[in-house]
């Protein structure tokens, strides 16, 4: 899945609403995992993965991936 918000549509939940209901799908059809891979300086893009309860499990060059 990738996502990105229009700005004037920013802060207000969306993604992480809809990214949520992609993660519990992907548990319900059977996933023991669900990775996703953010760009290393992208520091709101990381919080909002950690606050969806991702956490880091290797740091590539360009990108920092996390496993839920």
């Amino acid at each position: 899945m990738s996502g990105s918000t229009r700005p004037r549509h920013r802060r207000k939940g969306l993604f992480r609403l809809a990214a949520g209901q992609a993660y519990d799908l992907t548990r319900e059809l059977g996933a023991i995992s669900v990775p996703v891979e953010v760009i290393c300086g992208d520091h709101k893009a990381i919080a909002l993965y950690r606050g969806l309860g991702f956490q880091t499990t290797r740091t590539l060059n360009r990108y920092t991936c996390f496993r839920s």
